[in-house]
């Protein structure tokens, strides 16, 4: 099975044909080799073959059936199909004995031939060999000097207990005569059975070896075929075939070969020259041949039919053929059948009639419609067979002589099948015609699309030599039905509502030719106060006009331009599209909004004929937004994108929606829409009030300033943002602080919203919520001294918060040091002057801006104890660790004291250090002394000595 497929794009076709092979011969596939067996095995011969028809397949032996030598019980055929088609294996099982030895051969055929395969299958003779001993019961026992091995036999009492093949006698089987053609070659092969043998030769009754050749004596087994090259007559007679074994036996058997002659036919033949009506005769006759002779006679390969009233006349050894009278059908080939006893000869002759042409189709007038397929058939019979041609009349004036132009080539005799195509005449060059013929002598005129071109006569012409030609003139005539050519396909027509319409339509045919007007299926009379319809003659055709005076809603829709005549109608559809304004939009809804876009639906009117491409219905759409009660937005005026939510309804409305975009959150507008095509603009719909969602604000408040109002405590202040920014009414502000060290977003509990203040509580960040929507100011508390801030103010709505402002910094005031410095030490430098060290005060920042060194001399009597008055050390840095007190008294205590200073004054002052300075002229003495007070004695003592080996203190 073969299939073809063709694709284009995503189209697809599919075609399948099978193939079947035709009959043939049979032909072996698989064959058997040469065996030898023993006796009693079983032998498996297997032969396959293929052919079509499926083959028989049939076992011989010796050449002769199965049958003949084996009993049916010891053999069995069987056949199966193999797995080709038309393939047969059979297989034969044979239970052999010494005398089934023999050429086995497989012979598969059908009707068309056969195929054969032989091979020898040769069978041992089966022997007892046993010699007993009085001294030993074990003897050995040697087969022949043939190559056969050694075997010890155990003998009991004169019984052997093995059998062994050897060498036995061999057998010749007697067959029957054998029958050879003299001519052709033969090989008689020698039936003979046993294994194995030495030896086969042939002798020929009367003495001597054969003379086609062959082996004789003992010259081994390759002589037991006896090849005749070719047979002749003098071969026949009896064959004699020996065989010997090995052990000396032999055996023999006669062949009767008989050699028959084949009949040899003398060659016969018509007379080139004969005619319908005239005799003929044909001998066929026999110049060698053994008879008795027998003939028979056929025509194209089938027996004479007795309807052609031929007589047959046959004697000894010849045949007569007689045709009273020849006809058409008496042509043919004619076979002479001989056959004898040795095979079938044949002769054939053809016998050719000459036949005048005679018309088997003759051509008639054709008339066809334009574009239609044209064919004229012509056809003639003859022997040979007549050439056929077709020929046109060309266009000439009435005094010229009658022209013709052929029309392709003639088709002599077996010319095969061609095809010329005729050009179309002057004019009309759409047009083409073919003329094909074939071996029966047939042709015909054919054009796949007839033109007015081919119109005019043509004559078509037989002739193969033999009488006059035949021929026949006829007329092709091509009629053009009602039509509009290529301009036939509908076609859409706009016009204006109240504005004239013209509608044309152009039909071709023949005449007469007539043209009709329909509205919506109805015809239209001609006159009308609202229309008029006109018509102009053309060449090949009329132009027929509909003028619609103003056109009109109602005038819309389908209208039919049917034109007809004799040879058939046609209609053109024109659409009439009356444009008109579109409606003003009605029920016009809000079906979602957003703070920057609305979505409006409305209802939509579907005007006459808008269904149609290019007609008013094109409608474009756009939205008026006016803002209401002296809204600061500006107006807007939108194109809009359409999208139809639900189809024409039963009033012919469908709904459609738009997106509306770029409003102002918060506004309040008036929506109108309008809708317009190419015609002109609706009026202006009913309004639709909308009020914009809110949107948080976009703009961050202004004038944002902050000052520190004390150490803990800031004041922040602000204006509103400007207005365009507010995005709907303003619900308050949030304002946020934080250390501007402090890690994090900083947000921290809200202050109260209406106090104008917010307790920080020493917060490192926080957010206090103002409300109202003008500017306002906070007072943020519990802040840390001079500790640096940042603040930003965000305004918000009832949409949400909206950008923070500038972030602005500043720093709460500085306050009075709470604590005083630490780890107060002094140093006498000299008898004047004390070095005096502190570290700052813990948990304090920012660093002091200052520092105050107190001192005073310090008086001690036995009856009292107490201090001078003391003096301050000022002017020293924040950034001080010590100071230098100069002009001291020598040899003089002083209680020293340090405290920290700030912008806001002096905070305490540490615990007291007394220190001495050193007497005049003394090295120098660091003394440090601790003062305790204990009720109102002054006790000091010094825990580091004078460095004066002479003097020490307590």
């Amino acid at each position: 099975m073969y299939q073809c497929e063709a694709t284009r794009g995503r189209n697809i076709a599919l075609a399948a044909a099978e193939l079947r092979l035709a009959d043939s011969a049979p032909e072996l596939q698989y064959t058997f080799i040469e065996q030898a067996l023993r006796p009693g095995a079983t032998a498996a011969l297997r032969c396959t073959a293929a052919a079509s028809p499926a083959p028989r397949i049939a076992w011989l032996l010796d050449g002769q059936p199965l049958d003949r030598f084996l009993p049916h019980h010891r053999y069995r055929v069987t056949e199966q199909a193999a797995g080709a088609p038309g393939a047969v294996t059979s297989l034969l099982n044979v239970s052999v004995s010494a005398a089934d030895g023999g050429r086995y051969t497989c012979r598969a055929h059908n009707a068309l031939g056969s195929a054969e395969h032989s091979a020898r299958l040769d069978v041992y003779v089966t022997c007892l060999t046993c010699h007993l001993s009085p001294v030993s019961k074990h003897r050995q026992v040697r087969r022949s000097s043939r190559g056969t091995r050694a075997a010890r036999l155990s003998c009991r009492t004169g019984v052997c207990d093995e059998r062994w093949a050897c060498a036995g006698p061999p057998a010749v089987r007697a067959l029957g005569a054998v029958r050879a053609v003299a001519g052709d070659n033969v090989t008689l092969f020698c039936p003979y059975s046993g294994y194995p043998i030495s030896s086969v030769w042939w002798r020929r009754a009367g003495g001597g070896a054969p003379g086609a050749g062959g082996a004789g004596g003992a010259g081994g087994a390759g002589g037991a075929a006896l090849h005749l090259r070719p047979a002749r007559a003098r071969d026949a007679g009896r064959y004699t075939c020996g065989v010997a074994a090995p052990g000396g036996a032999t055996a023999v058997g006669d062949i009767d070969l008989q050699v028959r002659n084949p009949p040899k036919i003398s060659p016969f033949m018509f007379s080139s020259e004969l005619t319908e009506g005239s005799a003929a005769q044909a001998l066929c006759g026999v110049s060698a041949g053994d008879k008795p002779l027998h003939f028979s006679w056929l025509k194209d390969g089938r027996p004479l039919p007795a309807d052609l009233q031929i007589e047959e006349k046959s004697l000894n050894d010849f045949s007569l053929l007689v045709f009273p009278a020849l006809t058409a059908r008496h042509s043919g080939s004619y076979t002479c059948r001989v056959a004898n006893h040795a095979a079938l000869a044949n002769y054939t002759a053809t016998l050719s009639v000459k036949v005048a042409p005679a018309w088997v189709t003759e051509p008639a007038d054709a008339a066809v419609l334009l574009g239609a397929p044209l064919r004229l058939d012509c056809a003639a019979r003859g022997n040979p067979a007549p050439a056929l041609a077709w020929h046109r009349r060309l266009n000439g004036g009435a005094e010229e002589a009658e022209r013709w132009e052929a029309i392709g080539a003639a088709w002599g005799p077996r010319a095969g099948s061609s095809t010329v195509f005729l050009s179309a005449a002057a004019g009309d060059a759409s047009g083409a015609m073919g003329a094909t013929g074939t071996d029966l002598g047939s042709a015909h005129l054919a054009a796949p699309n007839a033109t007015r071109g081919l119109q005019g006569a043509y004559r078509c012409t037989a002739d193969n030599g033999v009488g006059a030609p035949l021929i026949k003139e006829v007329n092709i005539a091509v009629h053009e039905p009602a039509h509009f050519g290529v301009d036939a396909a509908p076609r859409n027509v706009s016009g204006v509502r109240g504005s004239p319409v013209t509608l044309e339509c152009d039909a071709r045919g023949d005449a007469p030719l007539s043209v009709l007007w329909t509205h919506r299926g109805v015809s239209l009379q001609v006159d009308s106060f609202r229309w008029k319809v006109s018509e102009t003659r053309a060449a090949g055709g009329v132009r027929s006009t509909l003028q619609l005076r103003a056109a009109g809603r109602e005038d819309a829709g389908e209208y039919g331009c049917r034109a007809h005549n004799h040879f058939g109608s046609s209609e053109r559809i024109i659409f009439l599209h009356v444009e008109e304004p579109p409606e003003a939009p009605s029920s016009i809804q809000l079906a979602g909004a957003s703070s920057r876009w609305i979505r409006v639906r409305w209802r939509a009117r579907v005007a006459s004929g808008a269904e149609g491409t290019g007609a008013a219905g094109r409608v474009r759409y756009w939205a008026e937004c006016t803002p209401l009660r002296g809204d600061s937005a500006p107006s807007l005026n939108l194109t809009l994108e359409a999208e139809e939510e639900s189809g024409p309804d039963s009033q012919g409305y469908r709904s459609l929606s738009a997106l509306v975009a770029g409003v102002r959150p918060a506004a309040a507008y008036a929506v109108r829409l309008l809708a317009a095509n190419r015609v002109g603009q609706s009026p202006r719909s009913e309004p639709l009030l909308v009020t914009i969602l809110d949107e948080a604000p976009s703009g961050p408040p202004q004038n944002v300033r902050v000052r520190a109002v004390g150490t803990r405590e800031l004041h922040v202040s602000w204006s509103a943002p400007v207005q365009h920014s507010w995005n709907g009414e303003l619900v308050g502000y949030a304002v946020r602080w934080r250390g501007a060290e402090t890690p994090g977003t900083g947000d921290g509990a809200e202050g109260a919203a209406g106090a104008g203040e917010a307790q920080g509580a020493g917060l490192s960040a926080g957010r206090s919520v103002v409300r109202g929507w003008g500017g306002a100011e906070l007072r943020v508390r519990g802040l840390h001294e001079f500790a640096r801030y940042e603040v930003t103010v965000r305004a918000f709505n009832a949409a949400g918060l909206g950008p923070p402002s500038q972030v602005v910094y500043a720093t709460t005031a500085d306050g009075v040091p709470e604590t005083a410095p630490g780890d107060l030490w002094c140093t006498a430098e000299s008898a004047r002057a004390l070095r005096v060290r502190w570290m700052p005060p813990p948990g304090i920042s920012p660093t002091p801006s200052g520092y105050d060194v107190l001192y005073a001399p310090v008086h001690s009597t036995p009856s009292w104890s107490g201090a001078g008055a003391e003096l301050t050390l000022g002017g020293v840095s924040g950034g001080a660790r010590e100071a230098l007190l100069a002009g001291l008294r020598a040899r003089t205590n002083y209680s020293v004291r340090v405290r920290a200073r700030s912008a806001s004054g002096p905070g305490p002052p540490s615990t007291p250090r007394l220190c001495a300075t050193l007497e005049d002229g003394t090295k120098r003495c660091d003394h440090n002394w601790i003062l305790t007070f204990c009720y109102d004695i002054l006790i000091m003592r010094s825990i580091s000595p004078c460095t004066n080996p002479h003097r020490s203190e307590d």
